[in-house]
């Protein structure tokens, strides 16, 4: 497991000073609708023993601890392509991992 960062995403995560990101799942519902999607929160250096018992990997300074939602929606990814997005506030996110949309109708 590898972590690749774009060269915006490397500037931005020197630029905020980023060492250690929490990879989890964001869960949306709506009529007939799930949606899954990865979202990415930056842990302070202080806070990482609180997510001391999740998987991690390292790489390119920093630390992914992936949450176990995660694992279990996405697996284990051989690489976490970390890019930048966002239209008016820059965040990072996961540019190889599109979002699951399930049908719950039975229509």
């Amino acid at each position: 497991m590898s972590i690749l960062l774009s060269d915006k995403s490397k500037e931005f995560v020197e630029k905020n000073d980023i060492s250690h990101l929490l990879i989890d799942i964001t869960f949306i519902e709506e009529p007939c609708t799930q949606i899954y999607d990865p979202k990415i929160e930056m842990i302070k250096k202080i806070d990482t023993e609180k997510y001391e018992n999740l998987e991690k990997v390292s790489g390119n300074n920093i630390t992914l601890f992936l949450s176990k939602e995660f694992i279990e929606i996405y697996g284990k990814l051989k690489e976490y392509q970390l890019d930048v997005g966002g239209f008016f506030t820059k965040v990072l996110i996961l540019k190889n991992i599109d979002p699951i949309i399930k049908n719950t109708c039975k229509i």
